[in-house]
C-alpha cells in the first residue's frame, strides 16, 4: 500500500478504479479521495476503467452521500458508531442491467413482505415438506449439476 495526503491508502492493484480505505472520523475525507479517484479514472486510457469503487470504514459523522452503495452500521461489532461503506460510481458507457427505480422499489417490496427463515421454514412443514440431510444416489448428479460450480465441487 502507498500512502496518501489523507488517513485513506489506496491500494496499488492492477484497477486503478478500486481503493480500499483504512478509517477515517473526518466526514469530508472519504468523499475528497472518492473524488479524487473518479478524476484518475477519468484520465485512464480510452476508459478502460468504467466503475470506481472506495470502501472503507467510516467513524459516527460520517454519512451516506450519493454515490454510496454501502452504508453497513458495525455497532453490533464494534459499539463505537462506525460503518463500512463503498462509494461508486460508473462512467458514462457502463449502465445498470436493472435500473436503480426497479432495484429500489423490489428492495423496499422485499423488507416489507420478508419472513424470517423459522417461520418459512414452520409453514413449509405444515404444506407437508419434509427436510433431510441424507443424500441418496440417485440425487448426487443433480446436486452436482446445480450446485457443483458455485462451491467448487467435483465427484
Amino acid at each position: 500500500m502507498r500512502s496518501c495526503d489523507s488517513e485513506i491508502h489506496i491500494s496499488q492493484g492492477h484497477n486503478p478504479g478500486y481503493f480500499n480505505g483504512t478509517f477515517s472520523n473526518d466526514p469530508q475525507l472519504i468523499g475528497n479521495d472518492f473524488a479524487r479517484l473518479c478524476r484518475i479514472g477519468e484520465k485512464q486510457p480510452d476508459n478502460k476503467y468504467s466503475r470506481r469503487v472506495a470502501r472503507g470504514i467510516v467513524g459516527k459523522d460520517v454519512y451516506p452521500t450519493q454515490h454510496t452503495e454501502v452504508f453497513l452500521p458495525l455497532a453490533e461489532f464494534t459499539g463505537d458508531g462506525s460503518a463500512l461503506t463503498y462509494l461508486a460510481q460508473n462512467s458514462s458507457t457502463r449502465f445498470s442491467q436493472t435500473p436503480i427505480d426497479t432495484i429500489l422499489q423490489e428492495t423496499s417490496t422485499y423488507k416489507n413482505g420478508h419472513t424470517a427463515p423459522l417461520e418459512n421454514i414452520s409453514k413449509m412443514l405444515n404444506e407437508g415438506f419434509t427436510f433431510s440431510n441424507k443424500i441418496s444416489e440417485t440425487q448426487i448428479d443433480q446436486l452436482q449439476e446445480l450446485w457443483g460450480h458455485t462451491f467448487g465441487w467435483s465427484k
